[in-house]
Parts: structure tokens; C-alpha cells; sequence
């Protein structure tokens, strides 16, 4: 495996462990803020049952039923509002309709974002990180690579789609515009680690040639130059 490669996959894989911990604490949040909703929703229950009863108020049987009765049509009220994009841009003012609507499908689009944020998983075949690493090193020697010309290196077009997509969530490439052409090229982080580890492995291998100059040669020790004596 090169050196180009270890990166790659070292990339990919910090990038997995990532979205692994955010989906981890997504779910978890999600689960802990759905048991307190229902702890409210209890509470709210049996007073309004007393309100109605008197003293003599008790939970009403089916509560758990009907919360989750609840909670599944917001899940599914939340999954049908996916499908029409809403624009993300802050306003000044909202209407009580979006401001509600926010509150109450607060906790199913946290757990829906458990399972979005999985979809950033990213997972290469062998030969897709050979692509992978044929492109680091053709940006490495060609620091901007137009979008257009990326079929060249890679013909398949969702394998290439696939593998620009996975380079670019490991923060190992990304896409600039210069004189209206979109064009790939290496992060300065990515680029300054390739550059240091082409200098150790230079240096490694000049002084592995010295080594081999200055030591014995041909399993016999060097002659030793005789002093006259005095």
C-alpha cells in the first residue's frame, strides 16, 4: 500500500468514526428528549383529569398508547414535509403557523436526523480507493483539475461522482471556481501532508545511500591504513 493510499483510507476512516459519534449522540438525544416529552404528556394528562375529577383523578389507561399514537403521526407528518424543500435562509419575521410547526416536529426531525446524518457514511471498494488514489496523486502533480476532465482519469461516472463525493467529506479535496471554470484541487492541509511525507520518504532514502556507501562493501570490512612507527 502507498503512502497515498494509507491517507486516503486513514481519511475515510476518521470520517466514518465522525459520523458515527454524531449519529451516537443524534439518536441519543432523541431518545432522552422522547421520554421527557412523555413525561410532560403524562403530567399534562393527569391534570387535566383532575381538573375534571376532582382529587379522585387517575391516569387514564391508554395513555401510552395514545402517545405513541401521537408521536407516530407527527413521525409521519415530518417524513411527508421532507418532500417539499423549505428555504433555510433566516428572516426577519414568521408566522405563528412556522413558529408551531417547528415546536411541535422539533423531536421527529431529530429523529429522522439520526438516520440522515448515516447517509455521510461513506464505504469504497478496493477499487475505488485505487481511483481515489490515482487522483490525489494527479492533483498532487497537477494542483487544479477541471471538473470536466475528471472522466478522464476516472471513466465511470458514478464511481467518480462516488469517489469526489467521499474525498470530498474526508476534507481531502475540494471544488474552486477560477475564471468561471469549476475545478478540483487538494485542501492545503491534505497538500502540506503529502508534501511531508514525500520529503521523509526523500530524506529516508539519501541517507539509506549513505548508509550503504559509507558501510562495508561486498561483506568485507574496509583496510585499515598502517601507521609507520616512530
Amino acid at each position: 500500500m502507498s503512502r497515498t493510499e494509507a491517507l486516503v483510507r486513514a481519511a475515510v476512516a476518521r470520517h466514518n468514526r465522525r459520523v458515527a459519534a454524531v449519529c451516537t449522540v443524534t439518536l441519543s438525544a432523541a431518545i432522552v428528549a422522547w421520554c421527557f416529552a412523555y413525561e410532560i404528556f403524562t403530567w399534562l394528562s393527569l391534570l387535566l383529569a383532575s381538573v375534571a375529577q376532582g382529587l379522585d383523578a387517575k391516569m387514564p389507561r391508554h395513555l401510552p398508547v395514545i402517545a405513541i399514537y401521537i408521536g407516530g403521526a407527527l413521525f409521519l407528518i415530518a417524513l411527508a414535509l421532507r418532500a417539499f424543500p423549505r428555504d433555510e435562509r433566516a428572516v426577519d419575521r414568521r408566522s405563528w403557523m412556522a413558529v408551531l410547526s417547528d415546536v411541535v416536529l422539533a423531536l421527529p426531525r431529530l429523529t429522522i436526523a439520526a438516520w440522515t446524518n448515516l447517509t455521510a457514511w461513506q464505504r469504497l471498494s478496493k477499487g475505488e480507493f485505487e481511483h481515489a488514489t490515482h487522483l490525489i496523486d494527479h492533483l498532487r502533480e497537477q494542483p487544479v483539475l477541471p471538473v470536466a476532465q475528471l472522466l478522464v482519469i476516472i471513466p465511470d461516472k458514478p464511481v467518480c461522482r462516488r469517489i469526489v463525493l467521499a474525498l470530498q467529506l474526508a476534507q481531502l479535496v475540494e471544488l474552486k471556481r477560477r475564471q468561471g471554470v469549476t475545478a478540483l484541487a487538494l485542501c492545503t492541509p491534505t497538500r502540506r501532508r503529502l508534501m511531508r511525507a514525500s520529503s521523509v520518504s526523500i530524506r529516508g532514502r539519501a541517507e539509506n545511500r549513505l548508509a550503504r556507501a559509507d558501510g562495508p562493501h561486498h561483506g568485507r570490512s574496509a583496510p585499515r591504513r598502517r601507521v609507520p612507527p616512530p
